[in-house]
C-alpha cells in the first residue's frame, strides 16, 4: 500500500503543530499579567506595561529587561497560538475529507486480466518499482579473473562488502541496479548501485570506495566523482558513498544508517 506523502505530510504538521500549541499554553501561565506597548522617541524607547486585569490601556513605565522581554515573548507566544489554532482545525477538516483510496493505488487494485487492458496514468510506488526494475540494461562484464561473490538471492558482485550493500538494500525492500550504467563527461561508468527511492521517485547513486588505502585508488575516486558532479550527481545530493581499508572494513550498521537516512 502506498504511504501517501502528502497525507504523511499533513499528519506531520499537525503533530508538530498540537506541539506548538502545547508548548504555548504552558509557557502562557508562567509569564506576567499585562501587555507591552513600546513608544519611540526619536532614537530611544520606552516601554510600558498595560495590565489587562486592570483594563489599563497606557500602562506604566517599566525598565525591568525581564519583565520586558517576557511581555514581549507573551505577545509573540499568543500569536503563535492564534495561527496554530487555525492551522490546526484546516489540518483536521483536510484529514477528514481525505480519500481512503488514493489514485496511484487503483490500478494496482485491479485483477490481471483487466491491467492487460489499461494504460494506467499513475502507479503506486511498488508498480512504479516493478516497471522501473524491469527496463533492461547493460551490466558490465566479468572478466574470468574477477572474483565471484554472490548475494543472499544469487547476483553476482565483485566484493564482499557489495554482497552485504545489496543484502541491506534487499532487506529493506528497496529496488536497485547494480552496474547500471551511465554516461559521464562522454564516458560510460558503471556506479555500484543504482537506486530508486519509492518515497519520492529519486534516483540515487551508491558508490563504494573499498581500497581508499591505495593511492592510485584514492587517486581514481576523486576524479570519478568530480566528472560525477559535472553531470549533476552530487555526493551528499544524489550521490553517496561509503569507504574502506585493508584495516577497516566497510561496517554494516554504517551502512543501515546511510540507507535508513537517504534511501527510504
Amino acid at each position: 500500500m502506498k504511504i501517501d506523502i502528502a497525507l504523511q505530510d499533513l499528519k506531520n504538521r499537525l503533530d508538530f503543530v498540537n506541539r506548538i500549541i502545547e508548548y504555548s499554553d504552558n509557557r502562557l501561565k508562567d509569564l506576567p499579567d499585562g501587555n507591552l506597548r513600546i513608544q519611540h522617541q526619536g532614537n530611544s524607547l520606552t516601554y510600558y506595561c498595560a495590565r489587562e486585569s486592570r483594563g489599563d490601556v497606557n500602562g506604566r513605565i517599566i525598565t525591568d529587561r525581564k519583565l520586558i522581554k517576557d511581555l514581549a515573548q507573551k505577545s509573540y507566544l499568543r500569536k503563535v497560538r492564534q495561527s496554530a489554532m487555525e492551522e490546526q482545525k484546516a489540518i483536521r477538516q483536510m484529514l477528514k475529507n481525505y480519500p481512503e483510496l488514493q489514485l496511484e493505488n487503483i490500478y494496482g487494485g485491479l485483477r490481471d486480466d483487466r491491467k492487460e487492458l489499461i494504460k494506467p496514468v499513475a502507479w503506486s510506488d511498488e508498480e512504479y518499482a516493478k516497471q522501473w526494475l524491469a527496463q533492461p540494461y547493460q551490466r558490465k562484464p566479468f572478466r574470468e579473473t574477477d572474483p565471484n561473490y554472490r548475494t543472499l538471492k544469487g547476483e553476482r558482485v565483485r566484493s564482499k562488502a557489495e554482497a552485504m550493500m545489496a543484502d541491506r538494500l534487499n532487506h529493506y525492500n528497496i529496488p536497485y541496479k547494480y552496474e547500471c550504467p551511465i554516461l559521464v563527461c562522454g564516458e560510460i561508468y558503471h556506479p555500484d548501485f543504482t537506486i530508486l527511492r519509492k518515497r519520492d521517485r529519486q534516483i540515487l547513486y551508491w558508490e563504494h570506495c573499498g581500497l581508499m588505502d591505495k593511492e592510485d585508488y584514492a587517486d581514481s575516486t576523486v576524479l570519478r566523482f568530480n566528472k560525477y558532479s559535472k553531470e549533476g550527481i552530487i555526493l551528499g545530493k544524489n550521490l553517496f558513498a561509503t569507504f574502506e581499508t585493508g584495516r577497516y572494513p566497510l561496517d554494516t550498521e554504517a551502512a543501515d544508517r546511510l540507507i535508513n537516512a537517504h534511501f527510504i
